[in-house]
């Protein structure tokens, strides 16, 4: 009797967990799967499946997809299993192109079982058999490059541009020594030797990274690569007739006079070009008997902020670059076209086509106005320097001045072994803002006579 009356119970405790059981948590079946809709009022629901723990049917009005869920900590994560396309035309359970039911079943306890047991496994992360390089590049830029380097951006332009999608498509571990040589020669091939060197780098930065980062596990097929470009590093600055002759020029290789500013202001500063040119009005302090320029970490090589004293035809040529710049951006020096902080290769290349005797001019070609370059007199008649040849000519002209090594590497925010050491890092805590100021003052005065000067002072100068 009393095996009965426990019987009832249990049925009637089974119908009450019915009534109040949530309507998407339900036992999957194929006619289930079949003929599932979207509960009334709701675009998309989600059939929890009571067989399989993590398991869900989503449907919509138009598709359907199993997901598998889970519990990473605090946050509910889910991938999709399968996608069906239109649900008139979906693929029904059993077919030979579908996910069925049971297969569903199977990957979610697959799943299930790795995530019990296997300590931070990711079911997201693709297994062996998809690890393409593509895939590690896509890796390194998105967990490594975006948080660790101010250039990631090259980074995935190499990628895109020189890499191709015979090399990307390969899978990692099949990737050899010789599919990377093969490309970094057809580059080098190219006339572009020192963009192999850097495409090589890049490759094998990538390599190491998925190495350490334990995303892969295979030797690196691009490590000591050979270099297509020699470089031995430069050695270019300005002597004093070629500071005063540029300085003379630049109004007529520049017609945009913010562009002169930034070029003088490399000169004047010893700045590194991106540093210059991504000035921001809020880091200038223009007021006052110390006028100074702070470079944020973010914009400076070595990740260190630094403040560049302004000397007063720096802080004048910085102040002239404000009446000139937009109220409506906060860089000081903007493209009036793009709005953008201006690029170096347009400084650059301006500086190359005045030295090679190059310009720019329009034609009329089919009734169309055409830009072509046409030779001309080069407008400066010296060796070919480059915008980073400046800061070299501002350390360069410092120590002719005989201002202290250490003063120069200071004021070129340079990691020396003494600013490395461990009384420097721990102890010393003058920042030698005097004697950087002085060092800024002396050079400034330096270039302002030589621009001031007749041509025939300039040479005895430099003859001395």
């Amino acid at each position: 009797m009393s095996k009965i009356i426990d019987n009832i119970q249990h049925i009637r405790s089974q119908k009450k967990r019915a009534a109040g059981r949530n309507p998407t948590d339900v036992r999957l079946t194929a006619l289930f799967v079949e003929n599932a809709k979207p509960l009334p009022g709701q675009i998309r629901t989600e059939y929890i499946d009571r067989v399989q723990p993590g398991l869900v049917l989503r449907v919509s009005a138009t598709s359907q997809s199993y997901v598998f869920r889970w519990q990473d900590g605090k946050v509910r994560r889910r991938m999709v299993l399968d996608v069906r396309p239109d649900q008139a035309e979906r693929l029904r359970p059993g077919d030979d192109d579908g996910l069925t039911l049971r297969e569903a079943r199977r990957m979610a306890k697959a799943l299930r079982h790795k995530l019990d047991f296997i300590v931070g496994f990711d079911p997201t992360a693709p297994d062996e058999n998809a690890k393409t390089f593509n895939w590690l590049a896509k890796q390194f830029i998105e967990r490594h490059a975006k948080h660790e380097k101010r250039s990631w951006r090259d980074d995935e332009w190499m990628i895109e541009k020189h890499l191709p999608a015979k090399l990307l498509n390969t899978l990692v571990t099949e990737v050899r020594r010789g599919d990377v040589v093969v490309v970094l020669e057809s580059i080098a091939r190219s006339g572009a030797p020192r963009m192999a060197d850097r495409v090589g780098g890049l490759v094998s930065s990538i390599w190491n990274w998925g190495i350490q980062s334990g995303s892969i596990e295979t030797t690196n097929p691009a490590t000591k690569l050979a270099r297509y470009y020699a470089n031995e590093g430069r050695d270019r600055y300005l002597t004093d007739d070629e500071i005063r002759a540029v300085w003379a020029k630049l109004p007529d290789i520049f017609e945009d006079e913010a562009c002169q500013i930034m070029v003088k202001l490399l000169l004047l500063t010893g700045c590194r070009k991106n540093e210059i040119m991504g000035a921001r009005k809020a880091e200038l302090i223009l007021d006052g008997n110390a006028p100074a320029f702070n470079i944020p970490r973010e914009r400076v090589k070595n990740g260190e902020p630094h403040t560049v004293a302004l000397a007063p035809p720096s802080a004048h040529l910085f102040r002239r670059a404000l009446t000139l710049s937009s109220a409506d951006h906060d860089a000081v020096f903007a493209s009036a076209r793009t709005g953008q902080p201006y690029s170096d290769k347009v400084l650059n290349k301006a500086l190359t086509w005045a030295m090679a005797g190059k310009k720019r001019t329009h034609r009329q070609v089919d009734g169309r106005s055409v830009t072509i370059m046409v030779d001309c007199e080069p407008i400066l008649a010296i060796e070919h320097f480059t915008l980073h040849d400046l800061r070299r000519t501002c350390a360069t002209g410092m120590a002719a001045l005989k201002i202290d090594e250490r003063m120069i590497s200071r004021a070129l925010n340079h990691v020396t072994g003494a600013k490395s050491s461990i009384t420097s890092q721990r102890y010393i805590k003058h920042q030698y803002e005097a004697e950087r100021a002085d060092a800024f003052a002396k050079w400034a005065a330096h270039v302002d006579r030589l621009v001031a000067a007749p041509a025939e002072e300039c040479t005895q100068t430099n003859s001395m």
